[in-house]
């Protein structure tokens, strides 16, 4: 493991930006170079630097801190000073000052570092024009958070120190570097290692900025590195010693960024506020909508907000832009807020009602056939937190309404357990019959959904129960209650079966349909024939890849009925049943229940083959794994008729006659005739008599087993 030694540089890890900024500076063409960024991240530094390379050993550089400075005299007095030395008889009018500096930079090829110039930036700009004109042989490098705003201004904006861990094993991420090698050796190498996980997080929470990882530092060695990290999520200040040659504003974190933010307008700082309320970053369209600004305010807003280097602005591969406050404007703006709780309660409870609306604008609730964008993902936490905070506040209703149009979020962010877990608590406050049967019936729906039966009928059971409760009529045409019914215990090849299964094949996708037939598949899951026909009816249906949950369950489902179908199809049911358990993990669906017969696939597979399955399916994605289970053919000659033709030969072995079967769906009896033809050619059976011990043997039963290494979860 790699180690910064004590005392660590701040240029830590800065080889890249200085060689970017030394190319900047020896192109001639460039003669006004702006260092931008936030609070604390180096610029100073680095300019300081790259000035001292040998590069302009031919160069008078003249370097000028103008933090103290607050106007345009001050600012040119003290460059004036800075170039002549203190004069008693000093012009004190700026036309005056701007003429004496140029004369003084005009005797040969100068450099001019004007460090820290934000609270004059401004002010002086038009002067720093003039001094390039009058001065052929100047250049000048400016350092601070705003550019200055002329025409022929380079702009390098600094970044903070990468706070990822490199790829080598053990090493420290370069922010986590310069945060120990700042803590003059408090740590050694086998402390650094028993920490390390809590260094990086600190890192990270501070985002690499490299004052705040100095402050962190400090902090650090007073209280310890678990304390320390605990108090930055609480929003807490970063505050270094008293050291008599650090600068005020540097002795702390929250300092810092406020030095320089004086002009700030109160609506941009309201706006700023708002959107440190969300966890990542958001786009234009959000802004809109959660900042509360009209359109042309909201554009020259974060225009400013960018320009002053506390929001960050970032173009997508879609091309469009996303905005992000840098963790250390984040930490100012939770102290801020920490220091005015009106102002933050009010900014908070308006933020949990624009949430609302932003979920309902992305979400399933206006189309439900339409699915929910990628770009909805970056706000996952902060919906998490609304749904909690809604429920809490006895706002159920609204906390249900965001799960419900954001469904696809929780399955591609792998949040939907902890979505779950959230609403769950929140129905068992007292509320009224409607929002706990809407909450009931979401819940239930998921576990149908995702395969958990057992669920599913326990919480479907208690929504017809409380629809029966509040005289609301509970139809034959409910998916859900159709699904209930599917999950009943039936005879086999019956009637009831077949007509209960045609109504459901009648249920579009978005309306439950597939989670519906993988229901009737697994109460069916004893005829291992018939529920693989179902199975491979939902993964085959073209719309599938909408609907991972149903999708993911019919999997384990294709793999449940493989494991029942003999030894030679022991590795495709390890294979989807594998696939079934990682795709669960991937997309945090709840895990199946755990009651049933134990699998121990390395013992049916081996350990080479079960190694091999296990490497398989560790590279296997939903889609990939749908296709496996498309490509694994059952053995039964039932397969190879048509649907129709299959619930014929079902009726057949229900022992009804073609009459019978004729009025039953709807056909003439000549045409059940030509079908039942087919079906004997097909199976190869001289009567109905055959294709009735045919179906039943396609029928035969064995024991039901669990999920992961147990398989499917019959209720």
């Amino acid at each position: 493991m790699k180690f910064a030694g004590r005392r660590a540089p701040v240029l830590l890890h800065r080889t890249e930006e200085l060689a970017e900024l030394a190319g900047l500076l020896a192109d001639r063409r460039v003669r006004l170079l702006a260092l931008t960024g936030t609070a604390g991240v180096g610029k100073s530094s680095l300019a300081r630097a790259a000035l001292r390379a040998g590069a302009f050993r031919e160069h008078r550089v003249v370097s000028v801190d103008l933090a103290s400075a607050t106007d345009r005299p001050v600012a040119l007095g003290g460059l004036l000073d800075q170039l002549c030395g203190p004069e008693p008889d000093r012009p004190s009018e700026p036309a005056e000052l701007l003429g004496r500096i140029a004369v003084a930079l005009a005797t040969g090829p100068a450099v001019l570092l004007l460090d820290n110039c934000d609270l004059v930036a401004a002010a002086i700009s038009c002067d720093i024009a003039q001094l390039l004109d009058r001065c052929p042989g100047l250049r000048i490098v400016s350092t601070a958070r705003v550019p200055l705003g002329l025409c022929n201004e380079c702009v390098l904006c600094v970044s903070a120190l990468s706070a990822e861990a490199p790829t080598e094993h053990g090493d420290l991420s370069p922010a986590a570097q310069l945060l120990v090698g700042s803590m003059d050796g408090h740590y050694d190498e086998t402390g650094v290692l028993a920490e390390k996980s809590v260094l990086e997080d600190i890192s990270r929470a501070v985002g690499g900025v490299p004052l705040a990882l100095e402050l962190a530092a400090a902090d650090i060695v007073r209280g310890g590195a678990a304390e320390t990290l605990r108090r930055i999520e609480a929003g807490s200040d970063l505050v270094s010693g008293q050291s008599v040659d650090t600068p005020v504003r540097h002795r702390s974190l929250c300092a810092a960024i406020d030095w320089g933010l004086t002009d700030l307008d109160p609506a941009l700082l309201e706006l700023l506020l708002r959107l440190a309320q969300c966890t990542a970053a958001v786009n234009r369209g959000a802004v809109l909508l959660l900042g509360g600004l009209d359109d042309e305010l909201t554009t020259a807003g974060l225009a400013e907000l960018v320009n002053r280097s506390l929001l960050y602005g970032r173009l997508d591969a879609q091309g469009e832009v996303s905005y992000e406050l840098t963790a250390t404007v984040r930490i100012w703006c939770r102290r801020r807020l920490a220091a005015d709780p009106r102002l933050a309660a009010r900014l908070r409870a308006e933020h949990l009602d624009r949430l609302c609306r932003l979920a309902e604008s992305l979400g399933r609730g206006i189309d439900p056939d339409r699915p929910v964008p990628a770009c909805a993902d970056v706000h996952a936490r902060d919906f998490l937190a609304a749904i909690s905070e809604l429920c809490v506040a006895g706002r159920v209703d609204e906390a249900l309404g965001i799960a419900a149009d954001l469904q696809d979020v929780w399955i591609r962010c792998g949040h939907l357990d902890d979505v779950e877990r959230r609403l769950s608590a929140g129905l068992a406050q007292d509320l009224p019959g409607a929002t706990r049967l809407r909450g009931v019936r979401l819940l239930g729906r998921w576990a149908l959904s995702s395969g958990r039966f057992r669920r599913a009928v326990a919480l479907l059971s208690e929504a017809a129960a409380l629809r029966r409760f509040g005289e609301q009529a509970v139809t034959d045409a409910d998916s859900l209650e159709l699904a209930r019914t599917a999950l009943t215990p039936l005879a086999p090849v019956t009637a009831e079966w077949a007509e209960l299964r045609r109504r459901i094949r009648r249920i579009a996708p978005a309306d439950g349909g597939l989670a519906a037939r993988n229901a009737l598949a697994s109460n069916r899951l004893c005829t291992a024939d018939r529920a693989l026909l179902i199975y491979r009816e939902v993964l085959e249906h073209p719309q599938v890849h909408g609907y991972p949950l149903e999708a993911i369950c019919a999997i384990e489902g294709c793999g449940a009925a493989y494991a029942l179908s003999g030894a030679e199809y022991v590795a495709a049911a390890a294979t989807l049943v594998l696939a079934g358990v990682r795709l669960r993990a991937d997309h945090g669906i709840p895990a199946l229940g755990t009651d049933g017969e134990l699998f121990d696939w390395p013992e049916l597979l081996g350990e080479r083959l079960f190694a091999d399955t296990v490497r398989l399916v560790s590279t296997m994605s939903l889609a990939a794994a749908i296709d496996y289970a498309r490509s694994v053919h059952g053995r039964s000659a039932l397969y190879t008729l048509t649907p129709r033709q299959r619930e014929i030969a079902e009726l057949v072995a229900t022992g009804k006659t073609n009459r019978m079967i004729a009025a039953e769906l709807g056909l003439s009896e000549w045409t059940v005739v030509n079908h039942l033809r087919r079906v004997m050619v097909k199976l190869g059976c001289p009567s109905r008599l055959h294709i009735a011990l045919l179906v039943q043997r396609g029928a035969k039963t064995a024991t039901i087993i669990g999920p992961g290494k147990w398989i499917g979860e019959n209720p």
